[in-house]
């Protein structure tokens, strides 16, 4: 738990392209937002059950590098950490829809974006992730996932990661996972509506934080690099 609260602030030094500059009112965040690429399900599940959260690789974001996609899903996090104690409690799900992505988008996802962002899930942020489906998947993602993301997971996190061609994700129990079945009262354009709005309330919060930095003048010991991630190359990139 220490590790990950010193990962927590010591990221944003080491990756500024993740974690800087997030108002949500700038022209990049807010085509993601409006786009309904980020759902997250609030009222879905019981407490006891992970947060389930739905991105979509929508047109717009597709059209900006992965980076502004990237940023807005740790925006997401956290907004939820502060507001959703189930979050941190019983972690999260996200189901990634990739029914959008063409070939020509497969260069979007560079190794060391691929590579930061997993790294993130996994050792900075103090909730859990519990399963990332990967729905609608081009082929080509079995490659990205197992050449830029996997050498960089635990043994235990690797099997919670799913990446499928098909539009749903058959769960252990039986259940199914698809954007159909996900959908309740609401459907998930109106949630994610809401959501951009969240979202949005949250400006004065964001450009507050952006002021913040972790001063590695004041640390104890040698500064990590690799946030505890496997693999043989193990430092994130600080360009």
């Amino acid at each position: 738990a220490t590790q990950k609260i010193d990962n927590f602030y010591t990221v944003r030094n080491l990756i500024p392209d993740f974690f800087e500059n997030r108002d949500p009112m700038s022209e990049d965040i807010q085509k993601i937002l409006k786009s309904g690429a980020i759902t997250p399900l609030l009222n879905q599940g019981s407490p006891a059950e992970p947060i389930v959260i739905v991105f979509q690789f929508t047109e717009e974001t597709l059209k900006l590098p992965l980076k502004v996609s990237i940023k807005a899903i740790f925006m997401t996090f956290d907004i939820l950490m502060k507001e959703e104690d189930r979050a941190v409690i019983s972690g999260f799900k996200i189901i990634n829809d990739c029914g959008t992505i063409a070939p020509s988008h497969i260069l979007l996802f560079t190794p060391m974006l691929v590579r930061n962002f997993v790294v993130c899930l996994q050792n900075v942020y103090p909730m859990r992730l519990k399963e990332f489906v990967g729905l609608n998947a081009p082929g080509a993602f079995d490659t990205i996932y197992n050449t830029f993301a996997k050498p960089f997971l635990s043994e235990k996190m690797r099997k919670r990661f799913h990446f499928v061609s098909e539009k749903f994700w058959t769960e252990k129990d039986g259940s199914i996972i698809s954007l159909e079945n996900l959908e309740g009262q609401q459907s998930l354009k109106e949630l994610s509506e809401q959501w951009c709005h969240k979202v949005n309330s949250y400006r004065d919060w964001f450009i507050e934080n952006d002021k913040l930095s972790f001063d590695e003048k004041l640390r104890l010991g040698k500064l990590s690099t690799d946030l505890g991630s496997e693999g043989s190359f193990r430092k994130l990139s600080i360009d």
